[in-house]
């Protein structure tokens, strides 16, 4: 199997099953034509392909967070339109879940990991018509894709240990950062095969109790990167009570190192405006919010 990044997007047909009760021959048909006159043409328009489709359900695969969101919000519009054109008793409304992160990709195309399970649990939490991503997919996109993001909070989603922060996805202008996500400092560097590296720190996460908590899953962390290199929770980033952001490695395998030096397990080190950080094979350097 093939290991990349990826950002997944799957989409199912709120009600599907009752429609199929009511109406099994014109349901399939309109499900058919809407894959071929929607779906597809709108994941294809923005640099997707679709992995894996099972009865109602689609899985595409994208290089990128905007990408998916975007075709997100284009599919759902389509939809609409689609149905302005129909009977009300043939109207089709999709819910779709986003999620960004490492995917396996097996020989027949298909896609395998913890991201894919994730977004297909935050479809299960959308609404009919509507759109839920995580919060690393919300965090990589930006401002760089005009919609509203909606704070629904940490789930606890089905199979997956830890809480997830979900977000409600609208159409329209794009929306200031909260003040509680200020972004306090960056790391921006370069990972393997020199692919690039920005990590957002916030200063929210930062002064939590229990810090920032960096590694390659997010099943097991608060912020996630898809490198081989990482331990599944490789460091701590978290603020001092002088406000310096320090870092601790959690007993990695391949170390965090600080301008040169490995830092033992579990023992915080300063890191200054400018400092080179390794982890794993990531090397970044650390900039304050400001530098971004």
């Amino acid at each position: 199997m093939q290991r990349r990044a990826a950002a997944i997007l799957i989409a199912d047909i709120a009600g599907y099953s009752r429609m199929m009760e009511g109406a099994q021959t014109r349901t399939l048909t309109d499900l058919i034509a809407l894959r071929r006159e929607v779906w597809i043409p709108a994941i294809s328009a923005h640099g997707g392909r679709v992995a894996n489709t099972a009865g109602d359900a689609i899985l595409a695969e994208f290089a990128g967070s905007v990408a998916a969101l975007a075709c997100a919000l284009d599919l759902q519009a389509a939809m609409l339109r689609r149905n302005a054109r129909l009977d009300e008793a043939r109207h089709m409304l999709a819910r779709i879940g986003l999620a960004v992160g490492e995917v396996l990709v097996g020989a027949d195309g298909d896609v395998f990991g913890e991201d894919v399970n994730l977004a297909a649990r935050l479809q299960s939490l959308a609404e009919a018509g509507g759109i839920c991503a995580s919060d690393r997919l919300r965090e990589s996109v930006g401002g760089l894709v005009a919609c509203v993001f909606d704070d629904l909070g940490h789930q606890q989603l089905k199979n997956i240990a830890r809480p997830v922060r979900a977000w409600r996805v609208l159409p329209g202008p794009v929306v200031p950062e909260p003040a509680t996500r200020r972004v306090a400092w960056r790391l921006v560097g370069a990972g393997r095969g020199g692919v690039a590296v920005d990590l957002a720190l916030d200063a929210a996460s930062l002064r939590g109790a229990e810090g920032l908590i960096f590694g390659r899953q997010s099943r097991y962390c608060d912020l996630a990167w898809p490198d081989d290199s990482l331990s599944r929770r490789h460091a701590r980033f978290r603020l001092d009570d002088a406000g310096a952001l320090l870092v601790e490695d959690l007993e990695s395998t391949n170390g965090t190192h600080v301008d040169g030096r490995r830092l033992p397990a579990f023992t915080a080190a300063r890191l200054e405006r400018g400092a080179q950080l390794r982890l794993g094979e990531i090397a970044v350097r650390v900039l304050d919010g400001s530098d971004a």
